[in-house]
């Protein structure tokens, strides 16, 4: 799935019903309550990125590609697509909040999910059930999920830098992330297993 495809399934549109949780999976997220890396990990992922001429590189080609590809929304008839004009997530995407366009919006979004392996969106909307009239980035280092022994995740911790976090609830964040063995919670950035030759770039420099 992509993150698109997951953005628009976290939107409501063609939501299934959530079965209940099994007892292993309630268990793992008992256990990683207190495993989940630190913020400080996402910071130092970032400091490689702006400070090394290698990685921006690479970055900047992957988010440019990612954030001009054109997007349908389409609708699935058996096994017939159909496109639907207008569709209410490519309005907003167009202008997803007052100081972004769409290719920088989308251009931040993969460019935080290419460094950090994570991606959070918040979404403006008073509650679950409505569409939100904004799509703003959270920086990754600002923001963890909470995982819960009932709800696998009960909220994401943010942390604006005042000192004290804050909690936002499940429906107000969409988190995009890169497969990571280690964690069901976070994603993997590809800038860990470069961290070593990376930081010794950046000694040289």
């Amino acid at each position: 799935m992509s993150i698109l495809d997951g953005l628009l399934s976290h939107l409501g549109y063609e939501r299934k019903a959530q079965p209940a949780l099994p007892q292993w999976l309630t268990a793992t997220a008992q256990a990683d309550r207190h495993t989940i890396p630190l913020a400080i990990t996402a910071e130092r992922q970032q400091n490689l990125y702006a400070n090394l001429t290698w990685i921006q590189i690479a970055v900047w080609h992957l988010s440019n590609v990612a954030a001009t590809t054109p997007l349908e929304v389409k609708t699935l008839n058996g096994e017939d697509e159909t496109e639907i004009s207008n569709h209410p997530f490519e309005t907003l995407l167009r202008r997803p909040n007052p100081l972004q366009s769409r290719f920088e919006f989308l251009k931040a979004l993969f460019s935080f999910h290419a460094v950090t392996g994570n991606g959070y969106l918040w979404l403006n909307r008073p509650s679950e059930n409505v569409p939100p009239a904004e799509l703003w980035i959270i920086p990754t280092h600002k923001i963890e999920p909470v995982p819960d022994n009932k709800m696998f995740v009960s909220g994401y911790k943010y942390t604006p830098g005042l000192g004290k976090p804050m909690i936002l609830p499940v429906w107000s964040v969409c988190h995009f992330k890169e497969y990571n063995p280690l964690s069901m919670f976070v994603g993997l950035s590809r800038l860990q297993a470069l961290s070593e030759g990376a930081t010794g770039d950046l000694a040289m420099q």
